[in-house]
C-alpha cells in the first residue's frame, strides 16, 4: 500500500512538472518582449477614452477589443504621431481554455487608463495595432524611467555633405562570395576621417580628359572637433544617392534610418558610387543601420512602359552626359549664389536673392532639387537637377528642327528617337499636358523631371 501511494505521489509530481514546464516554455523570455518594444514604430502615452469589445464569452476563442483614445506624450513615432492626435488601437485578448497555455495576453484597459503603448500603424489614416504582444500596454513611467527616455534623442543634423566614393575592389581568391560591408562609416577621429576622405574622387565624372577638380567639399577636410562630434556616412554603389531620414537614439543603441531610391537610369563609372554625410553630436552606442521602406506606389504605365524605360528610350546618360564646360558652369552659377560659402543654397540665396527668371520660377526649380526636402540644396542636388533638365533639353533642341522653341507632335514623330511609332505617340501624349498638340520647354521639363526622379 506504502509503495502505491509512493507511485501516486511520483506521478503526481511528475505531471505537475510537467505542467510547470509547458506552462513556462508558452510563455516567451523578456528578452523577445524587449526585442518586439525596441522594433515598436510608435511608442506614446495614451489616455483611453472608449472601449469596445467583441461578443465572445467562451473559452478557446479570442476577443477583439478596439480603443479609442488620445495621445499624451509621444516618445517616437514613425508616422508623425503628436500630442492631442486621436487614434484607435486594435488589441486582442485570448481567453484560455483548461489546460490551454500561451504568451501572456495584453492588458485590457478600460476608459480613463493611461499606460504607454508599443504600436505599429495600422490600415488606415489614425488606426494602430499592438507591437509587443502581452507587453504592448505598460504602465506610466517612474521618474527614473521617463529621465532615461528624455535621454533618448532625435538628432537633427548640424550639417550634410553629399558626394561620390570610390568602393574598394573585393574579389576573394578562394572563389568565395564577396562579403558584403555595411553601407554605414562611423567616423569619430581623424584617422577615420582621412580613410573617408581618401575615397572621394579628385576628379570630377567627365567624358573629357583630363577631367576637372572635384567640388566636393569635404576634399578641403573641413576641421570638425570629434571631442563633440560623429560624421555619419551612408554610402551606396549606385547614381541615386541614399538619403538618410533620421538618427535616433534608443538607449545603448543609434538608428540610422536610410531611404534607398530607386536606380537612376543612367550609366555608373566602375566601382563608383555616392554617399550622404550627416554631422551630429557625438554619441556613443552600437549603430545600427535601418532601411526605410519605400511606400509602394502605383506604376505608372505610358505605352506600356515606365517612365525609366522611356528615358532609356531616349537614351539617356545622366552623369556621363557631362563634359568640363558643363561642370565649369555649374561650379560657377553655385558658388556664386552660395554666398555664405557654406557648401548649399538656402531658400534666401535662391529664390530670395537670385537673379535668373523670376521667383515663382526660381520656387519652382528650388523645390525640384530638394529631393531629401530638408530645405536647402546641395551642390549634389544642384548638379543632378542641371544634368536632368540640361540632357532634357538637348534632347528638346534636337528634336525641334525649325528651331522654334516649340516641338509639334509631326516633328517628334519624325524625329525617330523612339522607333516604336504606337509607343512615341502615347509618349507625346503624356508630355503635352494641356493637349494642345504641342510641346514648350517648360511643360516638357515638369514631366521629364518626374520621370528621372520616379521611384
Amino acid at each position: 500500500m506504502i509503495e502505491l501511494n509512493s507511485l501516486r505521489i511520483k506521478t503526481l509530481l511528475g505531471a505537475l512538472a510537467f505542467t510547470l514546464l509547458i506552462n513556462a516554455r508558452a510563455e516567451l523570455p523578456p528578452s523577445v518582449y524587449e526585442e518586439m518594444k525596441r522594433g515598436a514604430g510608435e511608442v506614446v502615452v495614451v489616455k483611453v477614452s472608449k472601449v469596445s469589445q467583441g461578443d465572445s464569452k467562451s473559452a478557446g476563442q479570442r476577443i477583439q477589443l478596439t480603443y479609442e483614445a488620445s495621445v499624451i506624450r509621444v516618445i517616437r513615432s514613425k508616422s508623425g504621431l503628436r500630442p492631442n492626435a486621436k487614434i484607435t488601437i486594435q488589441s486582442s485578448y485570448y481567453r484560455f481554455g483548461p489546460g490551454e497555455v500561451g504568451p501572456s495576453n495584453p492588458r485590457r484597459l478600460k476608459k480613463d487608463d493611461v499606460v504607454m503603448a508599443y504600436l505599429q500603424k495600422w490600415k488606415k489614416a489614425g488606426d494602430y495595432k499592438i507591437a509587443a504582444g502581452g507587453h504592448s500596454f505598460e504602465k506610466t513611467l517612474t521618474e527614473a524611467e521617463d529621465k532615461r527616455f528624455d535621454e533618448n534623442k532625435v538628432f537633427k543634423p548640424i550639417k550634410t555633405y553629399r558626394g561620390m566614393i570610390h568602393f574598394p575592389h573585393s574579389f576573394p581568391l578562394d572563389g568565395s562570395k564577396t562579403k558584403e560591408v555595411s553601407p554605414l562609416i562611423v567616423v569619430q577621429g581623424e584617422r577615420q576621417y582621412e580613410a573617408f576622405v581618401a575615397r572621394i574622387p579628385t576628379k570630377q565624372i567627365s567624358k573629357t580628359r583630363p577631367a576637372l577638380p572635384s567640388s566636393d567639399p569635404l576634399l578641403k577636410k573641413p576641421e570638425i572637433d570629434f571631442t563633440k562630434y560623429t560624421l555619419l556616412v551612408v554610402c551606396r554603389l549606385s547614381m541615386s544617392r541614399p538619403i538618410i531620414k533620421s538618427v535616433t537614439t534608443d538607449q545603448n543603441k543609434v538608428h540610422v534610418e536610410v531611404e534607398y531610391p530607386k536606380e537612376f537610369p543612367a550609366a555608373r563609372p566602375l566601382n563608383t558610387g555616392t554617399y550622404t554625410a550627416v554631422l551630429i553630436p557625438k554619441t556613443k552606442g552600437e549603430y545600427l543601420v535601418s532601411p526605410v521602406k519605400l511606400q509602394s506606389t502605383p506604376k505608372t504605365f505610358i505605352g506600356g512602359k515606365t517612365p525609366r524605360e522611356i528615358l532609356i528610350e531616349f537614351k539617356f546618360q545622366g552623369f556621363l552626359a557631362l563634359n568640363d564646360q558643363h561642370w565649369q558652369s555649374y561650379n560657377w552659377v553655385f558658388s556664386r549664389l552660395d554666398t555664405n560659402k557654406d557648401g548649399r543654397h538656402s531658400k534666401e540665396e535662391y529664390i530670395v536673392n537670385g537673379v535668373h527668371m523670376n521667383e515663382q520660377a526660381r520656387k519652382g526649380i528650388f523645390n525640384a532639387a530638394d529631393y531629401d526636402q530638408d530645405g536647402f540644396v546641395s551642390a549634389f542636388e544642384y548638379f543632378e537637377n542641371r544634368i536632368i533638365t540640361d540632357e532634357a533639353k538637348l534632347i528638346f533642341e534636337a528634336m525641334d528642327q525649325n528651331k522654334n522653341g516649340q516641338l509639334t507632335r509631326s516633328e517628334f514623330m519624325r524625329s525617330k528617337r523612339i522607333k516604336d511609332l504606337k509607343l512615341a505617340e502615347a509618349i507625346f501624349q503624356a508630355l503635352d499636358t494641356n493637349n494642345n498638340g504641342e510641346l514648350i520647354i517648360p511643360e516638357y521639363l515638369r514631366v521629364w523631371g518626374k520621370w528621372a526622379r520616379s521611384r
